[in-house]
């Protein structure tokens, strides 16, 4: 009898590792894709900038020519 719950142990203990171990590669593969995310979010918030840098140029540049425009007239 304590040889049957010595190889049921082992079993257990086994099959625990094996769903241990797909856990743990589970959890790395989310850690790959939050780490992806992580980059996508960094580069749209550089995106963002450029595009405020860029608005706020092109709204001083109108402005300018429209200035310009007005005293030609």
């Amino acid at each position: 009898m304590k040889n049957d719950n010595k190889e049921t142990l082992k079993e257990l203990t086994i099959r625990n590792a094996e769903k241990i171990d797909m856990i743990m590669e589970e959890i790395k593969e989310i850690q790959r894709k939050l780490e992806c995310i992580i980059k996508i979010k960094e580069e749209l918030a550089i995106h963002k900038t450029y595009f405020k840098i860029l608005g706020g140029l092109s709204g001083g540049l109108i402005t300018l020519i429209i200035g310009i425009i007005l005293k030609l007239l």
